[in-house]
């Protein structure tokens, strides 16, 4: 049997990235041969669980998101990063997609296109900008079109990126509801969350809006403020007071530690990376951001990211110790001829294991198809809310549509402005009064009947362990583990520490089933804003389509009276054209979302049954094989106890 590699001292501090990377790939070994001894005793699930934690482990970057609403300077800030202007950096929103860059010498670029089957684009790195800029949808100026593009790709020399860090620069906040559904959706993958305010507008309330409903109340570890364009305050005592005020009141208390509010000026720190000027480098604030991002990484991101694959494998050969060896070393020394009838008596058991394991999937797959069904009659009574509701919605505007009839492009903007702030309005409010109650109740329950029923299962399946005589409880030299939660236990035979919610990257977590159920109303109200008002989402564009193509060019009131009439059957009829592909978009977003809990639950239930059945067909076969083969196969679990509990002292558990 493999020994136990060599290890510092277990959740040890890590210093630096070669330190992390020490950690890390001692961590892997290890993992690896506790897999190996899993794999041994024929516990398959197991030992797939632990090679996909070690292969995770081995492959995981530290993804760095920066985000902000238009207008903070977020480009210029990562161009400030990158020490030159690569991003475009306009005053009008300008960036369309996600960009990822990733160290790399000499500057790469490559646009990754939407779709499968499509090849990816290398253009130069300086012409970046006109393919990731925001283009006109030909509706009208302030629509857009689509981006072709996925995300672009961009190997770049940035020193923060050398430690295997990913830098990611996402469309704006507040300014599009579909590229917001873009940063949002990279937003569960993120590492730490680096969100650009400016000194000039001072913490909007759409931003207060987004930390609260997005980023959560704190403490926030994974999270970096940073107060952009302080240049512009610096020198007036009375701005920078109210500035800080501000951060005292608002981002300091959610934050778990105080420091990680940063002023600095994006604009000067570029300036001074492209001039190669030090003294006026460190005057922006820059390099001090620099160090906190890099020491947060590697030190205490890097522990999170060895924490849960440390537990999985803790975990697996605790189970290994206390009841998988006991239970063969039970089955090898009983009589023959006992064994055999305690088999016969057992197996009907085990079959209504089986038929337990079923009947709960075929359960779980109708409270699926049900929240389906909630989701598509809660879509469904929105679009009527839309339909009933457009025409007193389009009376309250009508003095700007008159001053603006003489102009037929400044007519179509602000119809337009008008018809994406009332959608988005629209939507908000069946999030939050329809869609997330509805979610949260379904989680809540979901979570109850998980426990009740797994725990029934679980209790038939120690009875059925017990009336094959195998015994748990291997003295391994520790007090017994606490009672693990039911589901834990389920999943935990397949990896489960590795199912995550919307939230489950951020924080870590490394009950990750937890998550999941919880992460379903994110998910999928999430989703809804895509659904209705997005790239894809048909709804939304829909009806800017169909408004954008109305004509404009005739004046007076009578005429505005009729624009408003055809706004409103625009928007009427583009909801009945639309909304059947947005509700399956939404209920499509929830059977995935429930679907992998359901596969990870069957998963789980039938790991545990099949580990029984492992024992039962080797003790059997080695039984058959004489009693040379049954010492041999007793030496061989002493063997294998005793490299289990020379990784548990390596892992720390012992």
């Amino acid at each position: 049997m493999p020994a136990a590699p060599p290890t510092p001292p277990p959740d040890a501090p890590v210093a630096g990235y070669a330190d992390y990377l020490v950690a890390r790939d001692q961590l892997a070994a290890q993992i690896a041969a506790a897999s190996a001894l899993c794999r041994a005793q024929g516990a398959d699930a197991r030992a797939d669980a632990l090679d996909r934690a070690a292969a995770r482990l081995g492959s995981d970057a530290f993804r760095l998101l920066v985000l902000g609403e238009f207008k903070r300077g977020k480009s210029t800030f990562i161009n400030a990063l990158l020490g030159q202007r690569v991003l475009p950096a306009r005053v009008a929103p300008c960036t369309g997609v996600i960009t990822v860059v990733r160290f790399g010498d000499p500057p790469r670029a490559r646009l990754i296109p939407r779709g499968a089957g499509a090849d990816p684009l290398e253009v130069p790195v300086d012409e970046i900008a006109r393919y990731i800029e925001i283009q006109d949808d030909g509706f009208d100026e302030g629509a857009v079109a689509p981006s072709p593009w996925a995300r672009v790709e961009l190997d770049f020399p940035l020193p923060l990126c050398r430690n295997n860090v990913l830098l990611v620069d996402s469309p704006g906040l507040n300014e599009h509801t579909a590229r917001e559904e873009i940063t949002l959706s990279d937003l569960p993958e993120a590492d730490a969350v680096l969100m650009v305010l400016s000194c000039e507008q001072q913490l909007s309330r759409t931003e207060r809006d987004f930390i609260t409903a997005h980023l959560g109340e704190g403490p926030l570890a994974h999270v970096f403020f940073v107060w952009n364009r302080f240049d512009a305050v610096r020198h007036d005592p009375a701005e920078v007071a109210a500035l800080d005020q501000l951060g005292e009141r608002w981002l300091r208390p959610r934050l778990s530690r105080e420091a990680r509010v940063f002023p600095l000026s994006a604009r000067d720190a570029l300036g001074a990376r492209v001039a190669g000027d030090a003294a006026a480098l460190r005057a922006s604030g820059l390099p001090e951001l620099e160090a906190a991002l890099e020491r947060f990484l590697v030190v205490e991101r890097g522990a999170v990211k060895l924490q849960a694959p440390r537990e999985a494998a803790r975990r697996a050969l605790d189970w290994l110790l206390r009841e998988a060896l006991p239970a063969r070393e039970a089955l090898l020394t009983a009589p023959l001829t006992e064994l055999e009838a305690r088999i016969a008596a057992q197996r009907p058991r085990l079959d209504l294991l089986q038929r337990q394991r079923a009947r709960l999937v075929r359960d779980l797959h109708r409270r699926r198809d049900a929240l389906q069904r909630e989701l598509s009659a809660v879509i469904e009574r929105f679009g009527e809310r839309l339909e009933s509701r457009v025409d007193a919605a389009a009376a309250e505007v009508g003095a700007g549509w008159l001053d603006a009839t003489f102009n037929r492009a400044r007519t179509r903007a602000r119809l337009l402005d008008w018809l994406r702030a009332w959608l988005d309005g629209e939507t908000r409010r069946l999030d939050a009064d329809e869609l997330r109650p509805l979610l949260d109740r379904e989680a809540r329950e979901l979570m109850d009947e998980l426990e009740e029923r797994l725990g029934a299962f679980l209790v038939d399946l120690d009875a059925v362990r017990a009336g094959l005589g195998l015994q748990v409880g291997l003295d391994v030299g520790a007090p017994p583990p606490p009672a693990v939660p039911p589901v834990e236990r389920v999943l935990g035979a397949v990896g489960g520490f590795f199912l995550g919610g919307v939230d489950g990257a951020i924080t870590g977590a490394n009950q990750g089933w937890r998550a999941l159920i919880h992460g379903i109303p994110v998910y999928v109200s999430a989703a809804v804003a895509v659904a209705l008002l997005g790239v894809t989402g048909p709804v939304g564009v829909g009806v800017l389509a169909a408004v954008g193509a109305l004509r404009t060019w005739m004046t007076g009131k009578d005429t505005v009276e009729r624009l408003r009439a055809e706004v409103v059957d625009a928007v009427v009829q583009a909801v009945r054209d639309q909304l059947p592909a947005a509700r399956a978009e939404v209920e499509g977003r929830a059977a995935e979302r429930f679907q992998a809990l359901i596969d990870a639950v069957d998963a789980g239930m039938a790991a545990l049954v099949d580990e029984v059945e492992a024992d039962l067909r080797a003790a059997a076969a080695e039984r058959a094989a004489g009693e040379a083969r049954v010492a041999a196969a007793r030496v061989e679990l002493e063997t294998a106890a005793g490299a289990a509990r020379d990784l548990l002292l390596a892992l720390g558990a012992a």
